[in-house]
């Protein structure tokens, strides 16, 4: 069972909300996440993103394998559950929620596969290897390509290029959302279900 005890312990830096607060990790002992154990797209996933969901630039990530027991779409559409999750909980404003959860949709939107990548890290420079590594530059692509496709704003942008926590530092609520929810999604890929279907959509 996929309960939020268990995530709580992945989250030690406090966000700011848009009331001034702070949400700590213990905050999310509030909080039941077992409905991220399912890839499948809620309705109310799909009011505030069916043109991410149904476009197929986003529908060939389910052809890229990500932490060896899910794919890319599934990761992401984890991210985007756990943040309705989180903004429903802190009360955030429809707008605002509508806009971190298509940005937790979004945040490894890439244009390459990582593990192609990997391939020609033999051929690479020092230099070369530590700038391509995907888990310092994949934050910046995947926010450019969300902001050619689905012309994302600055906020998003930003939490989408800094969600590689601690490569990438999170400067709002926007960002500190979008890396918490990553971090679940692949708490569950990685620990819970770690040999589960590729294509684990129930």
């Amino acid at each position: 069972m996929f309960g939020s005890g268990q995530v709580s312990c992945l989250f030690t830096a406090p966000f700011s909300d848009t009331s001034g607060g702070d949400i700590m990790k213990d905050d999310l002992n509030k909080l039941d996440f077992r409905p991220v154990q399912s890839a499948r797209p809620t309705e109310e996933l799909y009011e505030m993103c069916r043109d991410i969901l149904e476009h197929p630039e986003f529908l060939d990530l389910k052809t890229r394998v990500h932490h060896h027991s899910s794919n890319v779409y599934c990761h992401l559409v984890r991210a985007a559950k756990a943040a309705v999750i989180i903004c429903r909980h802190k009360g955030y404003p429809e707008e605002m929620t509508r806009e971190i959860v298509r940005a937790a949709l979004l945040h490894d939107f890439c244009d390459f596969d990582w593990r192609l990548t990997k391939q020609n890290k033999k051929q690479w420079t020092l230099a070369e290897r530590i700038h391509r590594q995907y888990v310092y530059h994949h934050g910046k692509n995947a926010a450019k390509n969300a902001k050619r496709v689905f012309n994302i704003n600055d906020k998003q942008f930003a939490a989408i290029k800094s969600h590689m926590f601690p490569a990438g530092w999170p400067k709002d609520t926007y960002g500190w959302v979008v890396q918490m929810c990553d971090k679940i999604a692949t708490y569950y890929e990685c620990t819970v279900n770690p040999m589960g279907n590729f294509n684990n959509l129930d």
